[in-house]
């Protein structure tokens, strides 16, 4: 959700940038896995035949055709949530992409990454209607305490770190201490934005876990989570487990060696990691594929 090494690297407009850029969704796993220009499942295109790929720019991240669109999220200001930045932006690419001929409107899916996992569940309604959807790395524990983990994780891999250094970190917690008391409603909550973004939309993450309007809805699901992702961890998936598991419309599967990207490594993962472009793993692709086109759960080694 967070690229938590901007605090350590520049400060908290930096870290905030970060914020808004990564987790963003599908697209920028896009962007951060394959060479520049290519779709991310393109690299694999022998694996899935069948299927077409349409990604969408969310409104917070548009640099011409949205500038608009852009104007009006900065407008609402403190009253900025997901709805706004996200879900309203994810039904309309779904409208148009029913009313092309060449889509199977029966057969259009829904693919999220990072943050877009999280919020995934709450895009489909009666006038949006999917055959599935594929949460990759969907993070469902609380925000403001992710943006702190995965803040101190970063500053722990540091083989030190100067006074500066120190006090942002310390004042990405107080900022986070500030945005929970605001959601459990200790005082009024302030006004501004916090690591990139109001009160309201962290509220607003809060309100809907996903692991439970997944289960609610009974859509088909399939749930994929990197062993070495540190910003959305394996604790993260556990709901997912725990909200999914044993249903029949919903797959689940965890991959060693993968991290947030889901592209192979060894170690301890770091943002340093994600400097270097690297291709999807694979076996996430053909697990994707399988179960779009099959319906086909991934299997899982028999030695886990």
């Amino acid at each position: 959700l967070t690229e938590a090494d901007g605090v350590l690297g520049g400060g908290l407009a930096e870290a905030a940038e970060h914020y808004r850029a990564l987790g963003a969704g599908w697209s920028d796993l896009a962007r951060a896995a394959l060479p520049e220009g290519a779709p991310l499942l393109g690299e694999a295109r022998e694996l899935i035949d069948g299927i077409d790929e349409a990604f969408f720019e969310q409104s917070g991240e548009a640099e011409k055709e949205l500038r608009g669109m852009r104007t009006r999220l900065v407008e609402l200001g403190d009253e900025l949530t997901v709805m706004d930045e996200v879900v309203f932006d994810a039904r309309r690419a779904l409208d148009t992409l029913a009313a092309a001929p060449e889509v199977d409107g029966e057969r259009r899916y829904l693919i999220g990454h990072s943050l877009g996992g999280a919020v995934l569940p709450r895009i489909p309604d009666s006038t949006t209607p999917v055959a599935g959807m594929v949460v990759m790395a969907g993070p469902t524990e609380p925000l403001p305490e992710t943006i702190v983990r995965q803040t101190e994780y970063v500053a722990g891999l540091a083989p030190s770190l100067d006074e500066n250094q120190k006090q942002q970190i310390e004042e990405v917690r107080q900022q986070m201490k500030t945005v929970r008391e605001a959601i459990d409603g200790e005082g009024e909550p302030p006004s501004g934005y916090f690591m990139g973004a109001p009160v309201a939309y962290y509220a607003d993450l809060e309100a809907h876990p996903p692991t439970e309007l997944a289960a609610r809805a009974g859509l088909p699901i399939l749930v994929l989570q990197g062993e070495r992702d540190y910003q959305v961890t394996m604790d993260g998936f556990a709901p997912w487990r725990q909200a999914l598991e044993g249903k029949d419309f919903a797959c689940l599967k965890s991959y060693p060696g993968l991290d947030h990207l889901f592209r192979e490594g060894s170690g301890p993962s770091s943002p340093a990691d994600y400097q270097a472009p690297a291709p999807v793993a694979p076996e996430v692709i053909s697990d994707i594929a399988a179960w779009i086109l099959e319906g086909r759960c991934p299997k899982i080694p028999l030695h886990r």
